[in-house]
């Protein structure tokens, strides 16, 4: 959820919980998600592909990171 989601929903107001729960104990609590965010790993694979090797040559003389340009490639291509 921390990372698939750009939009959280609004929180639900304390009168509300308690009406729906009334034998329940209820209380505000603070979460960071931006700190708890970087302590998620996204679950990654490993993607093998093919490109021209005077391609991979050139990016690698410019210090281009495979994995970084593939995924923000995909993202692109996809919309995501």
């Amino acid at each position: 959820m921390l990372y698939d989601t750009k939009e959280l929903p609004a929180a639900t107001k304390l009168s509300d919980v308690k009406t729906v729960n009334p034998e329940a104990i209820v209380s505000y609590i603070m979460v960071d998600l931006i700190a708890a965010a970087k302590k998620v790993k996204l679950p990654v694979v490993r993607k093998n592909t093919t490109i021209p090797v005077d391609l991979a040559e050139k990016a690698e003389e410019a210090g281009i990171n495979f994995s970084a340009t593939l995924t923000e490639a995909l993202k692109v291509k996809l919309g995501v």
